[in-house]
This record gives structure tokens, C-alpha cells and sequence, in this order.
């Protein structure tokens, strides 16, 4: 079974392999996932890795492609700040629209726009709640295996 030593300057030793990896290694997020613990580390050490994994796992949900209207839409951090940005004008002009992710233009009013940003709003405060919930787990729990079985 492998063994992950967490090392302090952000990179985990394959203690089977002797391989070096960052700790934001797929293979080790997924070690994790799965209820792996990293040697020697205290049971904060081990809350503190679930809490970043959750993090990310939040931070990853609030900028994954949306769908609405029927279309599928990148929602990464310019497209949250480019809608606010037109929202903040108050109306679009006739014609007016926001590209998909297959670079299809979709037109939408302004209320249609208003949906848009209120599902991308919606999204990130269930995701947010959710974060919350998780860690609150994490820190309540007494042993590896417990912060462990917090998953996103």
C-alpha cells in the first residue's frame, strides 16, 4: 500500500517509490480521497491537508462551466467580473449577447443576463455552504480516518 510523507516546502515523498511529488499531485489528492493518511503526520497536519483539499474543491465548483439557457458557459473568474461589469451599465444593447464554451454567441437580454449571473451566484453560495459544512467536519473530527472520510 503506498505512503505519502508530507515534506514542509509544499512536496510529499513517495515513501514506496522514494519519488518526490507537489502536494497538489493528482496521485496524492487521490491517495487522500481514498482515506490515505501521510506518515508521521499529526492529526492538525492531517485536518490542515483536508481543509485545502476542500479549498480546492470549492474554489474548482466556482469556476467550472455552467450551464443556462440551453448553452454551456465558461465560468471562470474574467467571465464572473466581464458580467458584472456589463450588468453594472444597467442594460445591454439589442443583440446583445455572451459566447459558450463552443464560441457560440447566445443572446440574451438584460434580465436574461441578470439569470445568468444570479445561477453563477446561486452556484457559488451552495458551493460556499457546503465548504463550510465540510470543515466544520474536518475540525471536529479525533483521528485520521475520520478528517479522511470528509470528502467533497
Amino acid at each position: 500500500m503506498m505512503v505519502y510523507q508530507q515534506l514542509e516546502n509544499g512536496f510529499v515523498l513517495n515513501l514506496e517509490t522514494g519519488e518526490t511529488l507537489p502536494d497538489t499531485a493528482q496521485a496524492y489528492i487521490d491517495w487522500l480521497i481514498s482515506g490515505g493518511t501521510p506518515a508521521g503526520q499529526s492529526l492538525a497536519e492531517t485536518q490542515a491537508v483536508r481543509i485545502r483539499y476542500i479549498e480546492d474543491c470549492y474554489a474548482a465548483v466556482v469556476v467550472s462551466n455552467i450551464d443556462y439557457m440551453g448553452a454551456t458557459f465558461q465560468a471562470d473568474t474574467p467571465t464572473h467580473d466581464n458580467i458584472k461589469s456589463v450588468l453594472s451599465c444597467g442594460v445591454v444593447p439589442a443583440g446583445f449577447g455572451w459566447f459558450d464554451i463552443n464560441n457560440v454567441l447566445i443572446i440574451m437580454s438584460y434580465a436574461q443576463l441578470q439569470g445568468f449571473s444570479q445561477a453563477l451566484v446561486f452556484r457559488g453560495f451552495a458551493a460556499f455552504a457546503k465548504k463550510q459544512v465540510l470543515k466544520a467536519r474536518v475540525r471536529a473530527a479525533t483521528n485520521g480516518a475520520e478528517v479522511n472520510a470528509v470528502v467533497w
